[in-house]
C-alpha cells in the first residue's frame, strides 16, 4: 500500500526534474512464480482451495502465459489482497511505459500483487535475477523491457531477509554480478533501492514482529555504494525514500553513456 501511495509523487518528480528521462519502462515482479502452485494438491486432498484464493476454481484454472515463471513481469495479480484483475498494459507486453493514459492507476493494479501464496519460500533476489536474465523462460516473457540505451533502476520491497536455504539461491556477490551483466558490465548504469526490515539497526522503525532483520539484503544494497539506497519497509511513508532516490537517478542518468550499437 505504501508503494502504491508513494508512486505518483515518485514518477511525477522524475517527470519534473529529469527532463532527459521521459522515456521509461516499468515492470512489477513478484517474489514467487505462481500464487496457486500448491492448489492442485490441496484440491485433490480436500477438493477445496483456500477461501482467500476465491478466484481459483479447482480443476479449471491454470496459469496464464508466463504467470508461473519466476521473474516474469506481473500483468494480472491474483490471490488474497491482490487487485485481482488484468491490468491491460498498452504495451501488450509485461511492462508499462509512457503510453499509459493513467500510469499511476495502471501501476497500482500491477503492484497490488497480494499477500498470500501457496508457493514458498519468497525469493526476492532470485526473481530479480531472473527478471533481467539474458536467456531462459523469464527472458522470453519480458521481451522489450530491458534496453541498452537506458539505466536500470531496481526497487525491491520485502519483510523477510533472503536467507540462504530459506529464500533465493545465490549470494550477494552473484546477485550483483547478474545486474551488472544485464547492463553489459556497466555498474555505473545501475541504481538499487531496497526497503526491508531494519530491526538490526540503531533506532529501527520495525518492531520485533513486523519484519525480519535483513543483513544479506542490506549488504546487497550497500555493495552498490552511492548507487544504493536502503530504507525501512516499516516506514509509515516511502515519500522521503523515493525523493532521495530521484537525486541519485538524476546523477546516474547524467553520467550514463549508452554503449555503441
Amino acid at each position: 500500500d505504501n508503494l502504491i501511495q508513494s508512486f505518483p509523487t515518485f514518477i511525477q518528480t522524475i517527470q519534473t526534474e529529469l527532463k532527459e528521462a521521459q522515456d521509461y519502462h516499468i515492470m512489477v515482479v513478484d517474489s514467487d512464480a505462481y500464487v496457486f502452485s500448491g492448489c492442485p494438491l490441496m484440491c485433490s486432498l480436500v477438493n477445496l482451495c483456500l477461501p482467500a484464493l476465491a478466484d481459483y476454481t479447482c480443476g479449471v484454472t491454470k496459469p496464464e502465459l508466463c504467470e508461473d515463471v519466476l521473474g516474469a513481469g506481473v500483468v494480472h495479480p491474483k490471490g488474497e489482497a491482490s487487485s485481482g484483475k488484468d491490468c491491460d498494459f498498452t504495451t501488450a507486453g509485461r511492462y508499462m511505459d509512457i503510453t499509459e493514459s493513467d500510469l499511476s492507476k495502471t501501476f497500482s493494479c500491477a503492484a497490488k500483487v497480494g499477500t498470500g501464496s501457496t508457493d514458498d519460500p519468497e525469493r526476492v533476489m532470485q526473481a530479480m535475477v531472473a527478471a533481467v536474465a539474458p536467456t531462459g523462460p523469464s527472458a522470453d516473457c519480458n521481451l522489450g523491457f530491458l534496453r541498452s540505451d537506458a539505466i536500470l533502476v531496481v526497487t525491491f520491497i520485502t519483510d523477510e531477509d533472503d536467507d540462504a536455504g530459506d529464500g533465493s539461491n545465490g549470494t550477494v556477490e552473484g546477485w550483483k554480478a547478474s545486474l551488472i551483466a544485464a547492463k553489459k558490465g556497466d555498474a555505473s548504469a545501475l541504481v538499487v533501492l531496497g526497503l526491508f526490515g531494519d530491526g538490526d539497526q540503531v533506532n529501527p522503525v520495525c518492531t520485533k514482529d513486523a519484519a525480519e532483520p535483513s543483513p544479506r539484503l542490506r549488504a546487497f544494497v550497500d555493495s552498490f555504494g552511492d548507487h544504493g539506497v536502503a530504507g525501512s519497509v516499516c516506514s509509515p511513508s516511502y515519500q522521503t525514500f523515493f525523493q532521495e532516490a530521484v537525486a541519485i537517478i538524476d546523477t546516474t542518468c547524467d553520467g550514463f553513456v549508452p554503449p555503441p550499437m
